[in-house]
């Protein structure tokens, strides 16, 4: 019986030991392959490779360039990258952002996989697909369709199209939207769509002229219902009169700068007239000719596009999930990688 215990605690002993050592290869084996491969994170369970992250930095380096030259007068540089501002430098917000971009490539590319629309998804396979594809439209006669894929854009690309046949596969079964969220997005877009126009009179004098106590006062005649376009002339202006029609989302620029024509024209009332102000050199006073709203499609017109909208805000609501349920690992590689 002594004998029997010892042998069955030896087993238990093996086994025990076994399991370990196989935990150890398999660990070691799992850092190994990342480390020699230099990936540069591990999104459940895949890897995210250089290459693919190099293709974003570059995508994405312009962009940060430009956030953080406008925050001062600054050479792109070594010292760009790593010099801090607010608290973050750019070589860090850089590489953060490129991360997030190869992480949702790879969860999509993932599902697409999934779906059987692209059997390999590693980017060296998908750059050989848009090689081939390439070389077959090259020798092609005739061809229906894209000439030829850009291979600087080719990994977007294939997302891109990708994305389109996973929503319509996914709009059949998983994404498919119900009629009252198709009838919901028409409504959302509607109100998106619709767009106010102010017609204005508007006078701008140089304020080197020093006219802006006439136009005040031709502000208050005007107000008591006097012709402006004749309080004017009277007083030799006319010439700096015009009418113009404003879309209320011109009241921001594409740099993010208010204009503020735009901006007062639509504090105004229609017959309303407004008080002067100063803008870019100029003194300038308003009066409001109309306010009309352009209608948009009904339901019917549009219910196919606002179907399509309805399957892809429910796409981009699973991409959000996907991504918040996403187990992301950087590993050293991702830290000692150098944007500049």
């Amino acid at each position: 019986m002594r004998v029997k215990r010892r042998r069955k605690k030896f087993v238990v002993f093996s086994i025990l030991a076994a399991a370990a050592v196989f935990l150890f290869l398999a660990g070691f084996c799992l850092w190994n392959r990342t480390a020699n491969n230099g990936a540069i994170a591990i999104v459940n369970g895949d890897e995210i490779t250089q290459e693919e992250f190099a293709y974003f930095i570059s995508k994405d380096k312009a962009e940060v360039v430009n956030e953080y030259l406008a925050s001062g007068d600054r050479t792109v540089d070594e010292a760009f990258w790593l010099t801090p501002v607010d608290g973050e430098a750019p070589a860090e917000r850089l590489k953060e952002r490129a991360l997030e971009d190869c992480v949702a490539a790879k969860l999509q590319l993932k599902r697409m996989q999934e779906a059987g629309i692209y059997e390999d998804i590693s980017f060296a396979a998908l750059r050989q697909l848009a090689q081939d594809y390439n070389q077959q439209a090259a020798a092609a006669e005739e061809v229906y369709g894209l000439r030829s894929i850009d291979m600087d854009q080719f990994y977007s690309y294939w997302i891109d199209t990708g994305v389109l046949e996973l929503k319509n596969i996914l709009a059949q079964g998983e994404l498919e939207p119900t009629e009252q969220e198709v009838k919901d997005t028409y409504e959302q877009m509607k109100r998106e769509a619709a767009q106010e126009t102010v017609t204005v009179q508007l006078v701008q004098v140089p304020q080197q002229d020093n006219m802006a106590g006439t136009l005040s006062e031709i502000a208050e005649k005007a107000r008591s219902g006097e012709n402006l376009k004749i309080l004017l002339e009277q007083k030799g202006l006319e010439e700096y009169l015009s009418q113009v029609a404003l879309l209320e989302t011109q009241i921001t620029d594409k740099t993010g700068e208010i204009n503020q024509v735009v901006q007062q024209a639509f504090t105004l009332q229609q017959g309303e007239v407004g008080e002067v102000f100063s803008y870019r050199g100029m003194d300038c006073l308003m009066k409001c000719e109309q306010r009309q709203t352009e209608g948009w499609y009904t339901f019917e017109e549009a219910e196919q596009v606002a179907r399509e909208q309805a399957v892809s805000n429910k796409y981009d609501a699973m991409l959000r999930q996907m991504r918040a349920g996403a187990q992301v690992e950087t590993t050293a590689a991702y830290d000692a990688y150098q944007v500049w």
